[in-house]
C-alpha cells in the first residue's frame, strides 16, 4: 500500500468515524446500516484501514451521507469564516 493510498484509507476511516459519532451510533447500529459487521466499525475506528478498499471506503462515507469533497478538502471556506468573526 503506498504512502498516498494508505492516506487516502485513514482520511476516510476518520471521516466515517466522526459520522458515526456525530450521528450517535452504536457499533451495531453503525455496522447495519453499513452492511458491513461489527469487526469492520472496530477496525475504523481504531484507523486499522488494512484490507479495505477505497471504493468500499467511499460506499460506506455515501451512506452515512458524507460529502465525499469534504473529505478530502475540509469544511468550506465559508464555515471558518464565519466561525472566526464569531
Amino acid at each position: 500500500m503506498s504512502a498516498l493510498d494508505l492516506k487516502v484509507r485513514l482520511q476516510f476511516a476518520t471521516a466515517i468515524w466522526d459520522r458515526i459519532s456525530e450521528l450517535e451510533l452504536s457499533g451495531v447500529e453503525a455496522a447495519a446500516r453499513l452492511g458491513c459487521g461489527s469487526t469492520e466499525i472496530t477496525r475504523i475506528k481504531q484507523q486499522k484501514v488494512e484490507g479495505f478498499s477505497v471504493s468500499k471506503l467511499c460506499e460506506w462515507a455515501e451512506k452515512l451521507r458524507l460529502d465525499v469533497d469534504v473529505v478530502f478538502t475540509g469544511p468550506s471556506t465559508d464555515a471558518h469564516a464565519e466561525r472566526r468573526h464569531a
